[in-house]
């Protein structure tokens, strides 16, 4: 795993002289159990979070729990109900025939990234966090699951080895043109 961390981290090094972390802000140990091992070997390494080229966000691992439940609440009141069904990429209004149609339960949903357009990143946290999906939506038609290890969905996202339709559009950077850099700590309100 550390292989993959080191991998990533460098690549993002390596992107217009950028750095990627700037120290831990957390004691690893307290989080293992509760967010995937993976997520949590980048993050004891870059720290404060992550930003790429001003518009992609990586939370830090305090940041993940201290918005877990209004993402919730908040895909309720969009959608007026308690999950949600997607075929193909794209949500289903009326899935009838619920054959290969997925599914996802808002309150299994833990927000761990996002652009500056709005769309999300969640892990959908059924089973150990070693079992976690990712989920990528848009917020409105567009919902797209991914069945693999968080470093994995991220290097292929930055590498466009994995083109998600909600992130990697048109204008999303490859990696010679994006700029990573360490996201400053949300301060929280006394």
């Amino acid at each position: 795993m550390v292989a993959k961390v080191d991998l990533l981290l460098e690549t993002f090094k390596n992107i217009n002289g950028a750095r990627a972390g700037a120290g831990v802000f957390f004691n690893k140990d307290d989080w293992v159990g509760r967010l995937p091992s993976d997520f949590l070997d980048l993050a004891s390494k870059m720290g404060s979070g992550l930003v790429a080229d001003g518009r992609f966000l990586i939370l830090d691992v305090e940041g993940i729990f201290d918005h877990r439940e209004y993402h919730q609440m908040t895909l309720g009141r969009i959608y007026g109900r308690k999950l949600i069904h997607f075929k193909n990429g794209r949500r289903v209004y009326r899935p009838g025939d619920l054959q290969d149609v997925d599914s996802v339960s808002f309150s299994n949903l833990t927000y761990w990234g996002g652009d500056d357009n709005g769309a999300m990143l969640f892990w959908d946290a059924v089973g150990s966090p070693g079992e976690w999906s990712i989920v990528a939506t848009d917020f409105g038609a567009r919902w797209i699951r991914y069945r693999m290890h968080s470093l994995d969905y991220l290097y292929g996202l930055f590498s466009r080895n994995i083109e998600c339709p909600i992130f990697t559009q048109d204008s999303w950077p490859k990696f010679d043109g994006v700029k990573i850099e360490p996201a400053s700590r949300y301060e929280k309100n006394p």
